[in-house]
């Protein structure tokens, strides 16, 4: 006699197997590869984002300074593109070649990174401490906290990826013995029928610590390759000011901040600023007449200038703190614009 009740919890598991494997493969039918290294383009019919996928065996970051998920490497709306070339990117120069992974500097587009890390403070050397969006990280030596430190990574954690047409997702899981644990949750997506896009974030606090942790985007803005020079603005919807000496390539306004001259080499024009804790800023070209207007929800706490020869980014630092079973969450919105 056939077990009808069984035979409909079988069907339930194949249909569910099936499904899985359907994703699996819709996935994998997306996947494009640019010198070994995954990535997906997504798109709303006006704009193409090109979005670096996480992936610890062939990922194109595998350093332990940026957040692994989302790194939206390039733009392109009208012909127009708006960020460095990601291609064989290898660092701070002038000179692209073999791109390297493990190089902690090489981020690309929007890279995102938690400053702060979890549990660094009171891990001893040869323990170990956590950076969302990498993972565990092994504390080599008693000593302070370097942020361009390539540390070695202990455990990735749980990555998840899900994405439409016009979306991809990112999360992250982790969990550690020593209180810390969260899920990671990072989603892009292109608003339709616009030029505009929303990347969001949420971070659920599942250990038993608080979470107290800062971010940023690094933005490495170059509109249609033109390197960093006096066509370039920054602008603000209220005064700013600087905090630090900038270098005299460089000069502010009462809103706004422009180079004088265009950048020659790796040396940068950089330091911190004051915006009186506004999220919001357009940076605009004379030359190739296209702007980016960046708009977060958050109050910046340490906003700093990093200009050089191939990106001219505004790094706005916000702080996110977890209570034990609370989710927090942020978003910031690119707007691309083209003056015709």
């Amino acid at each position: 006699m056939i077990n009808h009740s069984s035979f409909k919890i079988s069907k339930t598991v194949v249909i569910s197997v099936l499904l899985v494997l359907f994703t699996k493969a819709s996935f994998s039918q997306k996947i494009k590869y640019q010198d070994g290294f995954p990535y997906m383009n997504i798109s709303n019919g006006k704009l193409k984002a090109t979005v670096l996928l996480p992936d610890t065996a062939k990922g194109y970051y595998r350093a332990a300074r940026f957040d692994w998920s989302g790194f939206m490497a390039q733009v392109t709306y009208k012909k127009h593109t708006f960020f460095h070339e990601w291609k064989g990117y290898i660092g701070k120069t002038d000179t692209f070649g073999i791109h390297d992974p493990y190089n902690t500097g090489t981020g690309a587009g929007i890279s995102e990174e938690f400053r702060k890390p979890l549990n660094y403070q009171d891990a001893k050397a040869g323990e170990t401490f956590v950076k969302v969006g990498i993972g565990v990280l092994f504390k080599d030596k008693d000593s302070a906290y370097y942020f361009a430190k390539n540390y070695q990574i202990v455990n990735n954690g749980k990555w998840e990826t899900d994405f439409g047409k016009d979306w991809i997702q990112f999360r992250q899981i982790i969990t550690t013995d020593y209180g810390y644990g969260y899920v990671y949750t990072k989603k892009i997506t292109l608003l339709p029928n616009s030029s505009i896009i929303k990347v969001f974030h949420s971070l659920k606090n599942t250990g038993i610590k608080p979470i107290e942790t800062t971010t940023y985007s690094h933005n490495y803005f170059k509109f249609d390759d033109n390197p960093a020079d006096e066509n370039y603005l920054l602008t603000y919807p209220s005064p700013i000011n600087p905090k630090d000496k900038f270098s005299t390539k460089a000069t502010f306004g009462s809103t706004t901040f422009k180079l004088n001259e265009q950048l020659i080499g790796a040396s940068p024009v950089q330091g911190a600023y004051n915006t009186n804790g506004v999220n919001e800023f357009e940076l605009t070209n004379s030359k190739t007449r296209t702007a980016v207007h960046v708009k977060g929800d958050k109050p910046v706490i340490a906003p700093f200038l990093y200009v050089w020869r191939n990106a001219f980014c505004p790094e706005h630092m916000i702080e996110v703190l977890v209570p034990v079973g609370a989710t927090t969450s942020w978003e910031t919105e690119y707007t691309f614009k083209i003056d015709n």
